[in-house]
């Protein structure tokens, strides 16, 4: 490995996704945007200071970074813009099978998905929080997050709990919950137990 040092800049970067070795973005705190041309690292400039926590995209020409307070932007080749995401929850984590079928899910189990008009959720019930998704392809995505939590979506259900080890077994969906208030900027450490006064 060989230390890179882009722009004279120190801010936390978080995630990281390029569609070739000289096409690559990264994003992380306040904000931060930054490609990478094969040669060398440049700053891209939307204008928010939301901490940004994960990054995707279907071509170099079509990229999607998610972060603090339902944060998503979406890059198209010229500029970043702010997609509505119908969220105040943190989003931790965005893959897509392609630039009509993506997923981001974060905080408070929160998962969406955009079908190429508009981000809806795709509710499982669970309160915890989700840091990662991938999938093989848009009926085959898996979800990862707090205490060891695995969720799998596939052609019959759109998510449900999925232990490596276990056949799929199918349930239904859960309902849409309330949006709720996200701890100010990552990393978000597990929530600690709270003491009871006797």
């Amino acid at each position: 490995m060989i230390q890179q040092n882009p722009l004279p800049q120190e801010n936390t970067l978080n995630g990281v996704w390029g569609s070739s070795g000289s096409d690559v973005f990264a994003v992380g705190k306040y904000g931060t945007i930054l490609r990478y041309d094969g040669n060398e690292w440049s700053e891209m400039s939307f204008g928010t200071i939301k901490y940004l926590s994960g990054v995707w995209g279907s071509s170099g020409s079509y990229v999607f970074a998610v972060g603090e307070d339902g944060t998503i932007l979406r890059y198209d080749g010229n500029t970043w813009s702010l997609m509505t995401s119908r969220t105040t929850n943190s989003l931790f984590g965005v893959w897509g099978s392609s630039g009509s079928d993506v997923f981001a899910v974060g905080q408070y189990g929160t998962i969406f998905h955009y079908d190429g008009n508009e981000w809806s959720e795709m509710s499982f019930g669970t309160i915890k929080y989700l840091s990662g998704v991938w999938g093989s392809s848009g009926s085959d995505v898996f979800a990862v997050g707090q205490y060891g939590i695995i969720l799998y979506r596939d052609a019959i259900a759109p998510m449900h709990p999925r232990h490596p080890n276990l056949p799929r077994v199918p349930t239904p969906a859960f309902p849409t919950r309330t949006a709720s208030p996200t701890p100010p900027h990552p990393p978000f450490p597990e929530p600690e137990p709270r003491l009871t006064a006797r």
